[in-house]
């Protein structure tokens, strides 16, 4: 901790008076010392007492004698002092004045209390497979839709805790060093909440997550979810286009049905891409990159997102 309290009334303190009656020096020396005992207690590893106090060294730097600090230091014994110990420090200094103390606590109650949220059920939606299986080229094959348990949507409280805690950890992997406060994590559920009630997913809120955290510009970390409000408005209302588009059957029985579940899979897909497009990152375990030859993404989504130079280069052209 880099500073310590130094009250108002400190300078005018009828002690000091005392303290150079009894050691013999003016009251502007007295003060000098004190406010080095102070630097000093600030510094130590147990802070409020004097490690490593020198008289000589500390005369030195104020331009007294080792003997009149000395006289002070003796003075001060029983009104300010107790051995090495400053007998007002626990009452003065205040243990909450240390930010990255009270910060670190902060973090380890953030984390037991999202670690309390249910376990059962996913609520991410990790484990649905990236990319379509290939239709089969004599039948149509429309996919089921996701049940209630294993549904996107998901709307409940555990999906809400999921968003929250989701903004948290990217939040604590950008800034793992910040000491400004996240908003409590009632009021981060509540947004999320509110997100999801909007048409949202626990999915698609991710993405407009990791993609902004991403993207961040400005040297504060964001407090809230609503720092995000305008690109999940964005995200909810391409989503609900593309979910509201008529699954037509095509004339040709080897083109699959973009089923919901297909849409919401490809609405998936096109986040990533979007979070590669702007960072150049590509996390998503053993799912071949959008540069790979083996990439199962559609090349006409690859070129809608990536440009018709990135495919040539990467696809056709390596063809």
């Amino acid at each position: 901790m880099q500073w310590f309290r130094y009250y108002h009334e400190t300078p005018t303190d009828p002690k000091w008076r005392a303290v150079a009656i009894e050691a013999g020096v003016p009251v502007h020396a007295v003060l000098a010392v004190w406010d080095c005992m102070m630097v000093n207690a600030s510094e130590s590893s147990a802070r409020g007492t004097l490690e490593g106090w020198n008289h000589r060294v500390t005369g030195a730097a104020i331009d007294l004698k080792a003997a009149d600090v000395e006289a002070i230091y003796n003075a001060m014994q029983g009104l300010t002092l107790d051995g090495d110990h400053l007998t007002g420090w626990g009452k003065r200094q205040r243990c909450s004045d240390d930010v990255a103390a009270r910060v670190k606590q902060h973090r380890e109650r953030t984390k037991q209390e999202r670690n309390v949220t249910p376990a059962e059920g996913n609520v991410t939606g990790t484990d649905f497979p990236l990319r379509a299986q290939t239709p089969d080229s004599e039948h149509i094959q429309i996919p089921p839709p996701p049940s209630a348990d294993t549904s996107v949507r998901v709307k409940g409280a555990d999906g809400a805790a999921a968003v929250a805690n989701r903004f948290l950890e990217l939040r604590e992997e950008r800034w793992p060093n910040d000491t400004r406060f996240p908003a409590p994590l009632i009021t981060l559920r509540t947004e999320a909440q509110q997100f999801l009630d909007s048409g949202g997913t626990v999915e698609l809120l991710g993405e407009v997550l990791e993609r902004g955290m991403a993207t961040w510009k400005s040297p504060s970390p964001p407090r809230s979810l609503r720092a995000f409000a305008e690109s999940v408005a964005d995200r909810v209302a391409e989503f609900k286009r593309a979910s509201e588009q008529p699954v037509a059957r095509p004339a040709n029985k080897s083109v699959a049905i973009m089923a919901p579940g297909i849409i919401d899979r490809m609405t998936r897909i096109r986040g990533r891409l979007r979070l590669y497009r702007d960072t150049g990152k590509w996390d998503y375990g053993s799912d071949p990159a959008p540069t790979h030859p083996r990439c199962g993404i559609p090349l006409k989504v690859l070129e809608e997102e990536l440009g018709q130079d990135f495919v040539d280069k990467h696809h056709r052209g390596a063809a």
